[in-house]
């Protein structure tokens, strides 16, 4: 999978030695067709799904409405989206907080989110250390500039949690406006680092979807304050969630291996 259409150069040449190609998402079906020229067939990823789990808003605000990011801390994951959206809008409001989970550069987020209502964890958790996160939090956001997959928006959405993300790239083989609440991007071809934590390193010149980041902040609020119809939208993600698992995947494989 790659999470951009421009690709460097090793990418292309490397594709271009395959005979057949096989992506998880339409998105890089497209691309890796321009790029090599051979056939390029979609199989869709599974998920670890997460048990669903019937979320509701604390009445008396001691347990504060908790929104969680995770990935890997990587910039085209939108973390330092979170943190902007966070500082201007949101950090000072006592009832909600923010959980940033990764495994790595945890030091680094720490100085990042550094107030009060902000949570912090670079641990190796356990599967089921993971699932019990993603049902103590009420709504999932992942601002991300580019996926070929989408792993954690996943399993969020499989949990029912409402997850906020781009409508953009591999996401959309699972997500939709019926099941997650999308965020306003525009796309750039900007200087950036395909693996590197840093916004300000770069590696090459890259497109990828740029979030409207007031327009994240409404619709994190808007989450927040119509809580009930954001848990029917977790629950068709759930549902829709369901569809994607890893048999599905193994067998779409084997289905065109057997068609060579």
């Amino acid at each position: 999978m790659y999470e951009t259409p421009d690709a460097t150069q090793d990418v292309i040449d490397r594709v271009s030695q395959a005979d057949l190609i096989i992506v998880p998402s339409k998105f890089c079906q497209k691309y890796f067709k321009k790029w090599s020229g051979k056939p390029v067939e979609v199989v869709p990823l599974g998920t670890d799904h997460v048990p669903f789990y019937q979320r509701s808003i604390s009445k008396d605000e001691k347990e504060p409405f908790r929104f969680m990011w995770c990935g890997a801390f990587n910039a085209r994951k939108g973390w330092w989206n979170v943190g902007v959206v966070w500082e201007h809008f949101f950090q000072n409001i006592p009832f909600v907080e923010l959980y940033i989970k990764t495994t790595s550069h945890h030091k680094e987020l720490q100085k990042l989110f550094r107030r009060g209502n902000t949570i912090t964890d670079g641990r190796n958790v356990s599967r089921e250390e993971m699932e019990q996160l993603y049902h103590q939090t009420h709504c999932f956001i992942m601002p991300t500039m580019g996926e070929g997959w989408g792993l954690t928006p996943a399993e969020a959405m499989s949990s029912g949690c409402p997850t906020i993300t781009t409508e953009y790239s591999g996401m959309l083989e699972y997500a939709n406006r019926r099941n997650c609440y999308f965020i306003p991007h525009t796309l750039k071809r900007i200087e950036a680092s395909m693996g590197g934590p840093s916004v300000t390193h770069s590696d090459g010149k890259y497109e990828f979807a740029i979030v409207d980041l007031p327009g994240l902040a409404k619709t994190m609020a808007s989450v927040m304050h119509d809580y009930d119809n954001a848990l029917v939208t977790g629950k068709r993600a759930s549902k829709d969630m369901q569809a994607f698992t890893w048999e599905r995947s193994a067998q779409g494989i084997i289905d065109i291996v057997r068609n060579l």
